[in-house]
């Protein structure tokens, strides 16, 4: 099952370097990665944020059935 993303988990835009600048919120999580825009589009870069959330919530449910 694909878990939905909230739409201001994951923000896409540009960093000062020109580069495109991913950053994603989960619960007591925040990350960010730079892309080179001349090797990834900012869809590219939005699925990978995504990505990397869903990636994140599992962690976290996983860590929380745990404790």
């Amino acid at each position: 099952m694909k878990i939905e993303v909230p739409a201001d988990a994951v923000q896409v835009g540009h960093g000062e370097n020109g580069r495109l600048a991913v950053l994603l919120e989960a619960e007591g999580i925040e990350g960010a990665l730079m892309l080179d825009p001349q090797e990834f589009s900012e869809d590219e870069a939005r699925e990978l944020g995504a990505m990397l959330w869903r990636v994140c919530e599992r962690w976290l449910a996983a860590r929380r059935s745990l404790k």
